[in-house]
Formats: structure tokens, sequence, C-alpha cells
């Protein structure tokens, strides 16, 4: 089950039916782990605010692809970028 959520067929899958190439998985791999290191390092605002944005910006754009493809708001695969950024909201408003 683990497997479908972060890698193996399924992923693969949904990025070849998206029309994307296969090494857009290692990127943004690379990228997400540098990412939520920087989370867990403290007094990094100003990278943490780019994180946070990666985040926006990759589920935002998982969206779009996903819509412009044609896959309507019934697939399971669609995102929901407003729902990150109100967690988010709520996250930096709790850790001040």
């Amino acid at each position: 089950m683990r497997e479908s959520v972060v890698a193996g067929r399924p992923v693969v899958e949904v990025v070849t039916q998206l029309g994307y190439p296969l090494y857009v998985l290692r990127i943004l791999g690379i990228l997400k782990l540098a990412g939520a290191v920087v989370l867990f390092v403290p007094r990094l605002p100003r990278l943490k605010e780019w994180a946070y944005a990666g985040v926006t910006f990759e589920l935002t754009g998982a969206a779009a692809s996903h819509v412009l493809r044609g896959n309507g708001a019934r697939d399971h695969h669609v995102s929901d970028p407003g729902g990150v950024r109100a967690r988010r909201a709520a996250r930096s408003g709790l850790s001040r």
C-alpha cells in the first residue's frame, strides 16, 4: 500500500499518463527531500518559505496537469492546493 503513494508502478502510470518524462520523478524526489530537511532545520525562515512555496507550486501544477488532461475532480489524483495552503497557514500560526 505504501508503494502506491510515493513510488512504484502507480506513480509511473500517472506521470506517463500526464505526458511527463520519468526523470521528472527523480528531480521532484530530490527537491522534496531537500525541502523536508529545510523544514526540520531551525533558524532558516527564508528557506522554509521557499520549501512551502515549492509544495504549493507542485500541488497546483499537479492539479492543473490533471485538469488539462481531462481528469475530473472525481479522480483521486487531483490534489487540493487550497487545502494545503490552509494547513500551512494554520501551522505557521501555531508555531508563533
